[in-house]
């Protein structure tokens, strides 16, 4: 599978941004670590792995993003 550098360069920032890193991306999306890590460099990976990558960073971005939510939650409700 061919890669663009557009695509490299935006799941490379995506994942930057996350805490879990490509650890969690990896286990929410149902594939191992070492996978996730051929993903990144792009060496030889299928269609199947590629998107089973992306759709566990999808999940992690939001599942920290629902955990943020909530911290703020609770955080107002203890400063009121």
């Amino acid at each position: 599978m061919i890669i663009s550098k557009h695509i490299e360069q935006s799941l490379r920032k995506r994942l930057a941004k996350t805490e879990g890193g490509i650890k969690a991306a990896a286990a929410l999306g149902g594939i191992s670590e070492r996978a996730a890590q051929k993903v990144i460099r792009f060496e030889n990976v299928t269609q199947p792995t590629y998107d089973a990558f992306c759709e566990g960073l999808t999940r992690l971005e939001r599942a920290e993003a629902d955990r943020k939510i909530d911290n703020e939650r609770k955080a107002s409700r203890v400063a009121a």
